[in-house]
């Protein structure tokens, strides 16, 4: 029987599966996860707000998020994203303000990464 693997490492698989991080060279990628700011957050909390500088990208770990867009007719929601993701890369790697705001719709454990 082969050794299971934990969530967190089968996390960490599919966020190295993910296209920007898949070309990050793999002392590029454990600096990335070293580096970045781990946190967590309850249903309801704000990751990132749209409008904002992109500053960071959130590695969300474990949970779900919304991702909704303000607009001057209200909140329309653009979609529903569950753990492992990435999110918020665009803007960082665009120097573009955020395009939408992540807000969590269960508790997350996440990674802001700089």
């Amino acid at each position: 029987m082969p050794p299971r693997t934990s969530p967190a490492d089968e996390t960490l698989s599919l966020l190295r599966a993910h296209p920007f991080i898949q070309a990050l060279p793999e002392t590029s990628f454990d600096r990335l996860l070293s580096e970045g700011k781990p946190g967590t957050a309850e249903p309801g909390a704000v990751l990132l707000v749209q409008g904002a500088a992109s500053d960071a990208a959130i590695l969300l770990i474990e949970g779900a998020v919304e991702v909704v867009a303000e607009t001057v007719s209200g909140e329309i929601r653009l979609a529903s994203v569950d753990a492992p993701a990435l999110l918020g890369e665009i803007g960082v790697i665009a120097d573009l303000p955020r395009t939408a705001t992540i807000r969590a719709r269960a508790r997350v454990s996440f990674l802001s990464v700089g």
